[in-house]
């Protein structure tokens, strides 16, 4: 197979999943996200919506974040449920449900990138 430079042919940094109990291929880690949770469901929200120009993904990630907190859930729950499909069923936009539940984590480094650099 094919290299591209610098990079080796050696597939052992290839990551692959681990099958858990239930049949989910990937198994997120708990992130221990400090603070209070409905704040950082709220952060997490605006962190979404500053990364769009959209007014409709703005206003459909508003409704992921209604949800969340309604639901009583926090990021946690929603990273480790990964259940796009609640959202789906509530009303939100595919995309926008898919992204809320896969970028708790993305968020959450992005965060302790800022906090640091501060």
């Amino acid at each position: 197979m094919p290299t591209r430079a610098g990079h080796s042919s050696d597939d052992s940094d290839i990551r692959t999943p681990s099958r858990s109990a239930e049949g989910n291929p990937y198994t997120p880690k708990y992130l221990g996200i400090p603070g209070m949770h409905d704040v950082n469901v709220n952060k997490y929200c605006i962190w979404h919506c500053s990364k769009n120009t959209n007014t409709v993904w703005k206003m459909e990630y508003k409704k992921a974040c209604d949800l969340t907190l309604a639901e009583g859930l926090d990021l946690e729950q929603i990273r480790l449920d990964q259940d796009a499909q609640f959202f789906i069923d509530k009303g939100v936009k595919k995309g926008i449900a898919k992204r809320w539940v896969s970028d708790v984590e993305v968020w959450f480094r992005d965060t302790e990138a800022l906090e640091v650099s501060e």
